[in-house]
């Protein structure tokens, strides 16, 4: 969920038996496939050769090389984050197990027929999340499918990616019962599922950087934040690289060093673990009824770097 401006943060909120809601009026969603195709038209409009199925490696001053050739120029950008680890170089802002993927994935169910729309009363296609510690988000597409997505298994030993994009079938499963459990009437079926890697950092903090002697800016750690993010970190790497300060170039995101995950296998053990923290804690809360957060889940947090 995405808020437009100051006044749309305006919370109403309504209470029920102690089941409580808030909706934000002024709340985007996009399409990311046509976003990407949009951006790559216009930047072929404007001169600039995109270069598909071409993997980087090496990256230093003036050169990246990759599988088809080297690559020059003056400036380098390194804007990869799930995907860091794929190129090699002393890079700012990445040595050292600073970046690790870290999964989301999702469901679509197949169209919705107009008797259950009427049922649900989703006319309005607005974005929908809980507060879950293992939130789950969700929308009616433009196809009036369900869209949702949660952690599920969040991390692949040895900051392993996710392949061909295969969603196991626990985590598809576990997923549908997140669905089934906000809407228990709906009749529905599991059409597509499909994984992600997000960039995080161990504060789960984002951060920008720029070597002014070799040129090379690096932005990473946007930890699920990035329609937003890209946008503010891409005008604060060109304000950096021009070497003027501006506004852009002190915010505190500013060569923000997160900390290093530890090695393996205690990163694994300890991201596995986190996440059953939090899916135990999810429990007992909704079981108790509590009111706050339970000592169990400030733990989790505690554990995972997260600030409260």
């Amino acid at each position: 969920m995405e808020f437009l401006d100051a006044e749309a943060t305006k919370a109403h909120i309504n209470v029920d038996n102690a089941q409580g809601s808030v909706f934000f009026p002024g709340a985007a969603r996009i399409d990311p496939a046509l976003l990407t195709h949009g951006l790559a038209r216009v930047l072929r409009t404007q001169g600039v050769t995109i270069c598909e199925d071409t993997a980087a490696g090496h990256i230093g001053k003036n050169v990246v090389s990759t599988n088809r050739g080297p690559v020059t120029g003056d400036t380098i950008f390194v804007c990869l984050e799930g995907y860091s680890d794929t190129v090699s170089g002393d890079l700012p802002g990445l040595a050292g197990r600073q970046v690790i993927p870290v999964f989301s994935s999702m469901i679509a169910t197949d169209p919705l027929p107009t008797s259950a729309w009427e049922d649900i009363g989703w006319e309005g296609r607005e974005c929908l999340g809980d507060t879950a510690h293992t939130f789950i988000y969700a929308q009616r597409t433009d196809d009036d499918r369900i869209a949702l997505g949660g952690r599920g298994a969040p991390y692949a030993f040895g900051s392993g990616l996710p392949g061909d994009g295969e969603v196991p079938a626990e985590v598809v499963d576990l997923l549908r019962t997140r669905l089934s459990s906000l809407f228990p009437d709906l009749d529905f079926e599991v059409a597509h599922a499909w994984p992600g890697a997000l960039g995080v950092t161990r504060d789960w903090c984002a951060g920008i950087f720029f070597d002014q002697d070799r040129r090379i800016g690096v932005t990473r750690g946007y930890a699920g934040h990035g329609v937003t993010a890209t946008h503010l970190a891409a005008k604060t790497l060109l304000d950096r690289s021009s070497g003027q300060p501006t506004p852009l170039t002190s915010l505190p995101w500013n060569d923000h060093f997160s900390g290093r995950w530890e090695p393996e296998p205690i990163r694994w053990l300890g991201i596995r673990s986190m996440h059953r923290i939090f899916t135990i804690a999810d429990e007992w809360e909704a079981i108790t009824g509590a009111k706050k957060t339970s000592l169990l889940a400030r733990f989790g947090s505690r554990l995972a770097g997260l600030h409260e």
